[in-house]
């Protein structure tokens, strides 16, 4: 019986390690649900995001990444611009809208806000629009 090279064995037991590992870390998430979860991560003022995209086709919207996995695919409610604020409990939510290059509106950028961000209607609109200011 041929014994191999241990070099050559220890390399290659390294190789199919790395290739295993590495596979089983592939994004298996969209691109959107990344931005969200490193937004999220970023800014310990955000209690909520989610990025909602036009289906010109259905002329409705729809989730495609959330803090709320529960609401991705699912139709956008909530869509239209604005603010609801809830000051007792400091919280915010604020809905601005994702344009493309060209200004036209894609779809939306909600996010709500905790503690301080969230003191005012207008401080917490000017926060989320901050933020989806930063997706470019």
């Amino acid at each position: 019986m041929r014994k191999g090279n241990p070099v050559r064995i220890s390399i290659m037991l390294c190789l199919f390690v790395t290739a295993t590992v590495s596979a089983s870390q592939t994004a298996t998430k969209p691109y959107a649900q990344v931005i969200v979860d490193e937004m999220v991560l970023r800014n310990p003022g955000l209690a909520m995001l989610s990025i909602a995209i036009s289906d010109a086709a259905t002329t409705s919207t729809k989730v495609i990444a959330s803090t709320d996995t529960s609401a991705v695919g699912m139709t956008d409610t909530d869509g239209s611009s604005g603010t609801m604020a809830n000051i007792a409990n400091q919280r915010c939510k604020a809905v601005v809208p994702l344009q493309d290059v060209g200004g036209a509106a894609i779809g939306s950028f909600e996010a709500e806000l905790k503690g301080a961000g969230a003191s005012t209607k207008a401080a917490c609109l000017e926060q989320a629009t901050g933020l989806r200011n930063d997706l470019a």
